[in-house]
């Protein structure tokens, strides 16, 4: 019998090894959750929740409406979960009207009484949000009056963004129209609440200079 000179074939009997990419392949189509296998509502839920991590929203977005269509239409705490989830990768993407369609969804089918508050309070602030638009076009376009008065409901300083940005920009406006003493009471208000706000510390600066 002729000997082989080659000391790999020699070690397995001269088959011959796997290609190494061929192999890598292998293995990755396995981790891949199967090659061909098309992924569960579960699985696709999870690998969303792994974008949102990552910070890629559009992408994870993709994933809970793929786990959602892989629902087949049914109705349960998955599929609440899955939209809940949507819906905040909707609200980081500035996708407010789609955001909005999914928590009004949510508040319809939902009857749960504590998630009923969180999904209400949760579509005020997106109807906030398109008031402070409205009153951001006003304020552009010089009507400081009208930009103040449409900010009356939403102006607070509880905590909240919308209310938050409404006093805020409600001191801008009595600025502009020249009632500087009640814009600098204003923003020392504001700044007593959010005393690390540097935009609204620089505007009473220059009103403690008039």
């Amino acid at each position: 019998m002729k000997k082989t000179n080659d000391p790999k074939r020699a070690e397995n009997g001269g088959r011959k090894h796997p290609p190494v990419r061929m192999l890598l392949g292998i293995a990755l189509c396995a981790l891949l959750s199967g090659c061909g296998r098309q992924m569960n509502k579960y699985e696709l839920r999870d690998l969303g929740i792994e974008a949102m991590r990552a910070g890629d929203y559009e992408g994870a977005k993709q994933r809970f409406a793929e786990a959602l269509e892989a629902s087949n239409g049914q109705v349960s705490e998955l599929q609440y979960d899955i939209v809940k989830y949507r819906a905040e990768c909707e609200v980081r993407l500035n996708q407010f009207e789609d955001a909005r369609h999914s928590y009004e969804v949510l508040s319809e089918l939902d009857k749960n009484a504590d998630n009923q508050w969180h999904y209400q309070e949760i579509l005020a602030e997106i109807t906030g949000i398109d008031r402070l638009s409205e009153a951001a076009e006003l304020m552009e376009a010089g009507s400081y009056q009208e930009a103040y008065d449409s900010l009356e409901l939403l102006s607070d300083l509880n905590g909240g963004m919308v209310g938050r940005t409404a006093y805020f920009n409600r001191a801008v406006c009595l600025e502009y129209l020249g009632r500087f003493s009640e814009a600098e009471d204003a923003f020392d208000a504001y700044l007593n609440q959010y005393a690390d706000d540097e935009a609204a510390q620089k505007e009473l600066d220059f009103l403690k200079t008039r």
